[in-house]
């Protein structure tokens, strides 16, 4: 085939690589069944992320993204080896807001005139937490663990100890915790807590078990 002969020819073929371009990046960025943000982030732990799903969360221009209009995040996430979880405690906009805060309130985390509501004031409520009434290892499964928030759930945490932690205490898990780990048999106590963006700690729901561990002697 002879492009330079035929000017319609190369007009079409490079409107059908910008096409491929642009669905390439749709596929593999958004909606990647493995690694995409979609696969990411769509879960019951982040309600308010579906508006998120545009290119406008990488490009400042949504209607004809490309590389030469990458957002703050979009330049974030190339630099991290194209890793939305390696960038989830950055705050690419500069407004503030880490990237996993703005994205569990469904703010845009390349836009610094989109953000949580700074005067968000109303607690998390950790709805559902349960372990197992009694156990023979030290490492607990956590049967049920969900909350719920106005703007959105942040951060979960599991210990045992009653005294309301720190927004910025070490142990925050973006999603539930699975399993716990005790330091000892006997009786024990679980206490549930969460956070939101704004670092409203909420009240904790507790659960409590007994470990008995098998003798080492029989």
């Amino acid at each position: 085939m002879n492009f330079k002969k035929n000017p319609t020819r190369i007009f079409l073929a490079l409107v059908l690589a910008a096409i491929a371009t642009t669905a390439y990046g749709l596929n593999s960025y958004l909606n990647n069944k493995t690694v995409g943000f979609a696969a990411t982030y769509k879960t019951t732990a982040y309600p308010n992320v579906s508006p998120l799903y545009t290119c406008g969360l990488c490009h400042t221009n949504a209607a004809s993204p490309s590389a030469g209009n990458v957002n703050s995040y979009g330049s974030d996430y190339a630099n991290a080896g194209y890793d939305f979880a390696a960038i989830e405690s950055q705050n690419s906009d500069g407004d503030g807001f880490s990237n996993i805060a703005e994205i569990q309130a469904g703010t845009f985390p390349g836009d610094a005139s989109s953000h949580p509501a700074a005067s968000d004031t109303t607690l998390p409520t950790v709805t559902a937490f349960s372990i197992p009434a009694s156990a023979s290892n030290l490492v607990v499964s956590i049967s049920s663990l969900a909350a719920t928030d106005n703007v959105g759930v942040t951060g979960y945490l599991v210990n045992e100890s009653a005294t309301t932690p720190a927004a910025s205490a070490s142990g925050w898990s973006v999603s539930p915790q699975a399993t716990y780990a005790f330091g000892s048999a006997g009786t024990k106590t679980l206490y549930a807590w969460a956070k939101d963006a704004a670092g409203n700690v909420s009240t904790s729901r507790s659960a409590g078990t007994t470990i008995s561990l098998p003798d080492s002697t029989a």
